[in-house]
């Protein structure tokens, strides 16, 4: 039994690797197992990210969505060998994605999360307001976490006559 479990754990800890190695740009969100990372070290954790590793050498953004069954889903949301840059977009995740999500449950999807992350790696700088207003998730834009860099984005854009 104990050996199944140790194929088992070093399988996905393997697919997880051959990903980093086989050209799947770390920035690429995929979606994984919860259950795959039960045993892993945790780093880091605010609300629904964590972070986790080292791993085989691999530090693991995760965004955990549980579904209405009893499996989870979960999304894999950046991948790197370097425990700094995984922090740093740890930090920047986690000041985003979780009133993005509270306010628009519909936006936790694969594709809903490459824009989200693939929009913070284009603007760094941006907030989560910037994030709903570009995406038209307006029903974000109400929530109260989302209100103060609301209000905050609509003085710094009043010079440039954009309202959001």
């Amino acid at each position: 039994m104990a050996q199944l479990f140790s194929s088992v754990l070093g399988g996905i800890a393997g697919s997880l690797l051959r990903g980093l190695s086989e050209g799947t740009p770390c920035t690429k969100v995929v979606e994984v197992k919860s259950e795959e990372y039960a045993r892993q070290p945790v780093l880091d954790r605010e609300d629904c990210l964590t972070l986790y590793g080292p791993h085989r050498d691999v530090y693991d953004v995760i965004l955990q969505i549980p579904i209405k069954s009893s499996t989870h889903t979960a999304y894999s949301l950046y991948r790197s060998k370097e425990l700094h840059e995984s922090q740093n977009r740890f930090v920047v995740f986690k000041d985003i994605i979780p009133p993005l999500l509270e306010s628009c449950q519909e936006m936790c999807n694969r594709s809903n999360m490459q824009s989200v992350c693939d929009l913070l790696q284009e603007h760094p700088a941006w907030n989560v307001a910037h994030i709903a207003a570009y995406l038209r998730v307006t029903e974000c834009l109400k929530n109260p976490v989302v209100l103060q860099f609301r209000l905050a984005l609509n003085v710094l854009c009043c010079s440039e006559c954009i309202s959001v």
